[in-house]
């Protein structure tokens, strides 16, 4: 018997025991008490069995959310270690001086760190405005803190050697498989 059931009963006997009682029936009305004690009783244990059921369904899902943390910290560790994998071929590859090889299953090649450049946000200021607007507009500046990563600024302004502040840097070499 579910707790629908149950509690559709026990309104039902709730109901014949107040009727029992307007009426003045003792033999009716101890019956029906009997009857009413039982269906607490089940109810008693239905609702006890739901209890049962919704910690064992938070326990589930506790157990899954553990589940998916281990899963996690096991994929963060895959994945690292390919990254040192792939840095340990391309040292490797760099080590014997052959920037391509023809594996039996991929092509490895190593590719040269791209440039960007680092602009040192205290010496914007002194940039000519116009400058400045032409690389804002263009979407070339990020900024970032104490300092701005400038994107596209080798295109946006071809003599950005001669502004203050702006380092050129080479990012690291790196490798590609196909």
């Amino acid at each position: 018997m579910n707790l629908y059931e149950l509690s559709k009963d026990f309104r039902a006997v709730e109901a014949q025991l107040d009727q029992a009682q307007d009426e003045g029936a003792e033999g009716a009305s101890a019956l029906l008490l009997t009857l009413q004690s039982f269906l607490e009783r089940d109810v008693e244990d239905c609702a006890g069995q739901v209890v049962r059921w919704i910690r064992n369904e938070e326990a589930t899902a506790e157990a899954i959310d553990e589940e998916i943390k281990r899963l996690q910290a096991k994929k963060r560790a895959r994945e690292n270690r390919a990254e040192a994998l792939r840095i340990y071929l391309r040292d490797f590859m760099k080590s014997i001086g052959k920037p391509k090889i023809d594996a039996t299953i991929a092509k490895v090649s190593i590719l040269s760190g791209r440039p960007s450049l680092v602009v040192d946000n205290k010496q914007i200021d002194s940039w000519p405005k116009e400058q400045f607007q032409a690389a804002l507009a263009a979407g070339a500046l990020a900024i970032v803190e104490s300092y701005t990563v400038a994107k596209n600024l080798l295109k946006t302004l071809p003599d950005y050697q001669k502004l203050p502040g702006v380092t050129e840097v080479i990012g690291e070499d790196s490798i590609t498989i196909r």
